[in-house]
C-alpha cells in the first residue's frame, strides 16, 4: 500500500517511482502531500507553487496533468504541466505564470529527462523557472531575475535601505500631494471585492497593451477565467487581492495579484492614463508595500522584467531560467535550424 508524503519522506535525495495522470485524478490526500512539501521548501512559497493555484488551473483547463514522484513508497514531489501538441509541455499557467518548477523538497535529486520520459514528453518548454533547480540548468537559454522587495527585516528597514540609494520615496510622496490637489483626498483600498472594479483592471490594462504595442491576452476567454477565479479565491495559500488607489471618489490606479502567507506577486497593475503625470502606479505599489508588511508578507514579487520602476523599489531579485529540455536530438537540431533560417530571412 502507497501512503502518502512525509517530511523525512522529503528528505530524501532522488526518486524510484513516477506517475502521470491528468490533475482531476489527484486525490485530497495528494493536495494535502503537495501544499505541505511547498510549506516546507523556503523556495516554493510564491502562491503560483501552491495547490490552490493548481486547482484554479486545472478547473478552467483541460490540458493538465501532474507527474507524481515516488520514493519508498511516500510521494516526493509533482511535476504540473500543461499536455500540449507533439508531447510538448508548458508549465502549469503557461504564460500566466510568473514562478514554476518541480514541486519537491530542496535537496531531491532528478533528471529533467527521466522527468519526460516517465510523462510521455518529448520536450518541456519553460520560461519563469527557478534557478534554485540547477537539474535544469544545462537545458537554460537564458538567465534572467525576478525582482523583489524583500520586507524580511520589516517595512522601515527596506524603505531605509531603498533610500540610500533611491529617491523613490520622496518622489512618491511629492506625487500623492500633487495627486491629493488635482483630484482630492488619496487612499487605498487594499481588498476590494467589487467586480466592477475587476472589470474596470482589466479594461485600463487592455487599453494599455493596445497604447505600448503589446498582446492583449484578456482576448483570450481562458486569461480571463483564470483571473476571474484568483479574484474570487480565500485560500491563505494563494488569495486573489484586487487593490484601489482612489483620489476622491475616483479610481485612479489598480492591480490584480495574489499571495499565499509569505508572498505578495506584483501581478497586474495598471492606472488611468488621465493622471499619468501623477505617478499613480508608484503610490500605489508604495503603499502596497507598506500594508504587506503589517500583514505579514516577507516578500512582494514584482515579477521578472526590466521595468524602471522595478529597479526603483526592488532591493533583491529571484533568479530564473529560461530554456526547453527536449528528448530526440533530432527535434534539437531542427529547432536551431528552423531559428537560423528565420534570423537569415529577417536580414534581407
Amino acid at each position: 500500500m502507497q501512503t502518502h508524503a512525509s517530511s523525512g519522506a522529503r528528505e530524501r535525495p532522488g526518486f524510484d517511482g513516477l506517475d502521470c495522470r491528468p490533475w482531476a485524478e489527484l486525490g485530497a490526500a495528494d493536495w494535502e502531500a503537495w501544499q505541505s512539501i511547498v510549506d516546507a521548501n523556503p523556495e516554493l512559497q510564491s502562491p503560483f507553487f501552491s495547490a490552490a493555484f493548481a486547482r484554479i488551473v486545472g478547473r478552467s483547463s483541460d490540458d493538465v496533468w501532474v507527474g507524481r514522484l515516488w520514493a519508498h513508497g511516500e510521494i516526493v514531489g509533482f511535476f504540473p504541466f500543461h499536455r500540449r501538441r507533439f508531447g510538448v509541455a508548458h508549465p502549469l499557467g503557461r504564460g500566466l505564470s510568473d514562478h514554476h518548477g518541480v514541486i519537491a523538497g530542496a535537496r531531491l535529486k532528478l533528471e529533467p529527462r527521466e522527468l519526460l520520459r516517465r510523462c510521455r514528453l518529448r520536450a518541456f518548454e519553460f520560461h519563469h523557472l527557478l534557478a534554485a533547480q540547477t537539474s535544469f540548468c544545462p537545458y537554460a537559454s537564458a538567465h534572467a531575475g525576478s525582482p523583489i522587495v524583500d520586507l524580511g527585516a520589516g517595512f522601515a528597514e527596506y524603505r531605509r535601505r531603498v533610500d540610500g540609494r533611491s529617491s523613490i520615496w520622496s518622489k512618491v510622496e511629492a506625487a500623492r500631494r500633487r495627486l491629493e490637489r488635482a483630484a482630492g483626498p488619496v487612499r487605498v483600498e487594499l481588498d476590494c471585492r467589487e467586480r466592477r472594479l475587476l472589470e474596470l483592471m482589466r479594461s485600463l490594462k487592455s487599453a494599455q497593451y493596445h497604447r505600448t504595442g503589446g498582446r492583449d491576452i484578456f482576448t483570450d476567454a481562458w486569461t480571463r477565467q483564470i483571473l476571474q477565479r484568483v479574484f474570487e479565491s480565500r485560500e491563505p495559500t494563494c488569495a486573489g487581492l484586487l487593490s484601489v488607489l482612489w483620489a476622491g471618489d475616483r479610481p485612479v490606479a489598480l492591480h490584480l495579484g495574489m499571495r499565499s502567507r509569505a508572498v505578495l506577486h506584483y501581478w497586474f497593475p495598471t492606472y488611468d492614463p488621465t493622471f499619468a503625470r501623477h505617478s499613480p502606479g508608484s503610490i500605489l505599489l508604495a503603499d502596497l508595500a507598506r500594508a504587506s508588511s503589517d500583514l505579514g508578507v516577507r516578500v512582494v514579487d514584482l515579477g521578472k522584467g526590466d521595468s524602471a520602476y522595478k529597479a526603483r523599489f526592488s532591493n533583491g531579485a529571484i533568479p530564473l531560467l529560461e530554456g526547453r529540455v527536449e528528448l530526440s536530438s533530432a527535434m534539437a537540431i531542427w529547432r536551431r535550424v528552423r531559428g537560423l533560417v528565420a534570423r537569415l530571412a529577417r536580414q534581407h
